[in-house]
């Protein structure tokens, strides 16, 4: 499989500034290059690629919408620009090899479900400016063994992070 194969580049904008699966139909993709005019990785953009491994994400995205990149097993490390400030439900659930992500110190919200499934996060470092803890945020991480909590958060919903049996350190 050759590269223009396996890969989409989002470059040219015209009147949308949300990325949705649309943009690029039923191609099986390996990684995406997301243009700078996108502020919004719209729900269900990439869900269900299995083969996506690799996103690179610009600094003018502010959103990351519900089921963006759920079920995208390929994933293996995401950065999240420092531009986010909105994770939507579901977002990145049933991400099973992802085992790196930082979030970005600017993320005000993160949906319920957000991450669960991700079972090889080692570790969490939820920002500052997280208060609440929606339900089942982090449900299932099984490999995750520190979350690192900011004196701001107020409330942890239901199952937050329920089924995490490798938990060691919550601070």
């Amino acid at each position: 499989e050759n590269d223009e194969e396996a890969g989409i580049q989002f470059k040219n904008c015209d009147d949308s500034s949300t990325l949705t699966s649309t943009d690029y139909g039923d191609k099986d993709i390996v990684y995406a290059k997301i243009g700078s005019c996108v502020t919004t990785i719209g729900a269900d953009a990439f869900r269900g690629k299995a083969n996506l491994q690799q996103v690179m994400i610009p600094s003018t995205v502010e959103t990351i919408a519900s089921n963006a990149f759920s079920g995208c097993t390929g994933l293996v490390d995401f950065s999240v620009p420092m531009s986010v400030v909105l994770i939507g439900d579901n977002a990145f659930r049933g991400c099973i090899q992802l085992n790196k992500i930082m979030l970005p110190n600017n993320l005000t919200t993160i949906g319920s479900y957000a991450f669960s499934g991700c079972k090889n996060f080692p570790s969490i470092n939820i920002p500052q400016y997280i208060t609440i803890i929606p339900t089942g945020c982090f449900y299932d991480c099984d490999g995750m063994t520190d979350i690192y909590l900011p004196e701001n958060v107020r409330l942890i919903q239901s199952k937050a992070f329920g089924e995490c049996g490798g938990l060691v350190n919550f601070t």
